[in-house]
């Protein structure tokens, strides 16, 4: 802190006592907070984000007029400030206004829909107003006249003459009166419940304190504004729901159970509840959200629609809430039934809002599943819906992503153009980039390069402004490629020039006639080619061919948590020019700043958190999903033998969860070993590569195996028992080029390969 009557102003900077004022603030030290967020506004006058936060302390002290301020403050320059608009709210219902509450409240929800403190507002702000006015129901008309009120005006403009002197009788009433009638003593008891005893002690320390000595007045002032502050809440509670409010809801209380009818209940529960799954998912608790909402579920079941009068939009929220966690969980089928019990929720009971969001929600899952026309159709449907400029422009985007990853480049292009007007329109610089790149790939894709290069150029001005240093390494990489293939038109004479490769890493995944595959292609229940290059569970391989060459089968790669760190650091300058199809895994080992390059690159990132089963086994689900319209021939795990014993075994362990999901073989490839999983009956291997190492060997893993032959061995089996305890094939070699094994039931297979000095990891 500084001297406030120094010449020299404070000694810090604004972001110093800010972040001095924040920890304050979060200790619950709001006075200390409020000066040091006051010297930061000296430094920074009109800081809207300084401004809320001392709103709020001022707000958590019970000064809503300083509150109201700070507020109104951090509007003055734009009046569309979500955080302003509803601090603001906040400052109106804590001073018991509740009907400008409610319409702060609307307007921050009109701006941002999204945001679950708006829907809470409106609500508790509702609740307030009938409390305090009443419902239709209450009040009974009659057509008799009462002319009693106005005899009741008449004799008070009679009694006037004592509002002739109101300074003389605010001075008066500036005196504690600590001697109050027993009725009104009676209602501060109702409004403060608990609270009242603390209020009696303060009372009776404010008589018993001598407030003429130093000490006394120091605990003199702290005791009247303690009772200030309760006078402040009784005030407020009184508005909010005054006594006849409480008796009349006493009262139909009284008669609903004598009628023996079900009782209203309210939904502060539930409530609650929704705020906490919102919040264990933003931090990416998705199973203890999802236990949450089917808990809260069953709660909600539990009333009727007369006690429960927003009963359906609960169930609504909630159908959405348990599908986001699924969605996050990779469960979609599940994601899928909730998202669309929400949507259909909303519109038999046309609430847009559950219309909106379900429609949303429902391309989000259809997107991740990889069914793009699904996506792309029911986004269309939302897009109508759209209320900002902002939404517009996300969905145009996502729609435009869908239609580039479905080959339909025009559509893309279209998309894109309408995601950056709308970019534009809402002033938000990285949704232009977004926008620009995504029109760029898309023409790249049409073979518009000259057009493509200046949308890059765009991009690149915009990351540039944006300080996005990865997102401006990757236009650049693009941009040298787009020109490379320009100047091949302009010497070949082709006048839309070639589709050669380079184009995958600004549009990834941009050869969808290709066969995808998890790992480099091999030929099926052989040992792959040595040509792979490094990485971890599972890797990514594919030499290019040259034009001249036949166009290669395609190879899906796939990369996981950890693996994503090696693979960056393995390839170096080069990594630039082998980019994954996808990233999965919970990321608790690859590093933010590998995740950030491929992120850059446009690569998916798929959290996988489910702690139940390894990074490579729900990798192998994702790229089994993703996959699943492509012609897939084999599986290649590349860096999944060796290192931890633990491992090792689990990565084995998925071999057979592998021959459960899929009928592809799968190999795991590391170093100089090789090894897959033979299933039940004859299998044939041949081992003519000439880069088969000499050794070999059958391991009866999971089971006993009772019937195995071989030919081709040098030691063979014929119909004899494999078990750990018992008969174990290792170290064995070949007489043939051809091996034969028969097994009864699933045996591991596992070979040396001699690996060339470039591909060994």
């Amino acid at each position: 802190m500084y001297d406030a009557g120094s010449e020299s102003g404070p000694a810090g900077t604004f972001e110093l006592y800010q972040a001095e004022a924040d920890t304050l603030f979060k200790q619950g030290d709001f006075r200390k907070a409020i000066e040091s967020y006051t010297i930061a506004l000296e430094l920074t006058p009109g800081d809207r984000s300084c401004l809320v936060a001392r709103s709020k302390c001022h707000l958590a002290l019970g000064d809503t007029t300083k509150a109201l301020q700070d507020a109104e403050g951090s509007l003055k320059d734009d009046k569309t400030f979500h955080k302003g608009i509803f601090q603001k709210a906040e400052a109106m219902y804590y001073r018991g206004d509740f009907e400008l509450a409610l319409v702060f409240y609307h307007r921050g929800y009109n701006l941002r829909p999204e945001l679950q403190e708006f829907r809470l507002g409106i609500q508790k702000a509702q609740e307030a107003i009938e409390n305090s006015v009443g419902t239709p129901e209450r009040v009974k008309l009659n057509t008799t006249g009462d002319l009693s009120f106005f005899k009741e005006q008449d004799e008070k403009k009679k009694r006037r003459p004592g509002l002739m002197r109101p300074a003389t009788q605010q001075k008066k009433k500036e005196k504690r009166d600590l001697n109050r009638s027993a009725a009104n003593e009676k209602t501060i008891k109702q409004m403060l419940g608990e609270l009242y005893g603390d209020k009696l002690y303060l009372e009776k320390l404010m008589k018993e304190t001598d407030h003429h000595s130093r000490t006394g007045k120091t605990i003199y002032d702290l005791v009247e504004e303690g009772l200030t502050y309760l006078d402040t809440r009784t005030e407020f509670w009184r508005q909010q729901k005054p006594m006849y409010a409480r008796i009349y809801e006493r009262q139909k209380l009284m008669r609903r159970t004598k009628r023996k009818a079900p009782k209203a209940v309210s939904d502060d529960y539930i409530i609650l509840e929704l705020e906490k799954i919102d919040e264990a998912q933003s931090v990416n608790k998705y199973k203890e959200s999802l236990k949450r909402a089917q808990k809260c579920m069953l709660t909600v079941d539990g009333y009727h629609e007369t006690q429960l009068a927003n009963k359906v939009a609960l169930k609504a929220q909630l159908h959405s809430c348990m599908g986001n966690a699924h969605l996050e969980l990779g469960q979609y089928d599940k994601a899928l039934q909730h998202h669309q019990e929400d949507y259909n929720i909303g519109e038999k009971h046309e609430i847009e809002e559950g219309v909106s969001r379900g429609l949303d929600n429902l391309g989000r899952v259809y997107a991740r599943m990889g069914q793009f026309e699904k996506a792309i159709k029911v986004w269309d449907m939302k897009l109508p819906m759209s209320k900002t400029p902002l939404e517009t422009t996300w969905l145009c985007h996502e729609i435009g992503r869908c239609h580039l990853e479905l080959d339909k480049a025009v559509k893309a292009k279209d998309y894109g153009e309408r995601s950056l007007a709308a970019a534009e329109l809402a002033e938000d610089k990285m949704w232009q980039l977004h926008a620009s790149v995504l029109i760029a790939q898309a023409e790249v894709k049409m073979r518009e390069l000259t057009s493509a290069y200046s949308n890059f150029e765009r991009a690149l001005d915009l990351a540039r402004v944006l300080e996005d240093h990865s997102a401006e390494a990757a236009i650049k990489k693009a941009m040298d490629e787009v020109n490379n293939k320009i100047v091949n038109t302009v010497k070949s004479g082709d006048e839309k020039g070639s589709s050669d490769s380079g184009e995958q890493e600004v549009a990834k995944k941009d050869s969808p006639k290709e066969e995808p595959k998890e790992e480099p292609k091999e030929e099926p229940k052989e040992e792959p080619k040595p040509e792979e290059p490094k990485e971890e569970t599972p890797a990514e391989t594919e030499e290019e061919k040259t034009e001249e060459e036949e166009a290669p089968a395609a190879v899906f790669k796939a990369v996981t948590d950890g693996g994503t760190n090696r693979l960056y650091s393995c390839l170096g300058e080069e990594r630039a020019h082998c980019i994954p199809d996808i990233i999965t895994g919970d990321f608790d080992s690859a590093t933010e700043t590998v995740l950030n390059f491929y992120r850059h690159k446009s690569v998916p990132i798929i959290n996988t958190p489910d702690q139940d089963e390894t990074d490579f086994t729900k990798c192998l689900r994702v790229t089994l999903e993703k996959t699943k319209s492509m012609q897939v021939e084999q599986i290649i795990v590349v860096g999944s033998v060796g290192g931890r014993m633990d491992h090792h075994f689990a990565n084995i362990a998925t071999l057979f969860k592998g021959a459960e999901l899929t009928s592809k073989p799968v190999y795991l490839i590391s170093k100089g070993s090789l090894a897959c999983l033979l299933p039940p009956g004859k299998s044939v291997i041949h081992v003519d590569t000439d880069l088969e190492a000499e050794w070999c060997g059958l391991i009866p893993i999971g089971c006993r195996c009772d019937h195995v032959t071989t030919s081709g061995l040098k030691w063979n089996l014929n119909d004899q028992p494999l078990a750990f305890g018992e008969l174990v094939s290792t170290s064995n070699t070949y007489s043939d080029r051809c091996v034969t094994v028969e097994t009864d039931k699933p045996l591991l297979w596992t070979m040396g390969y001699q690996f060339s000095e470039e591909t060994q990891l």
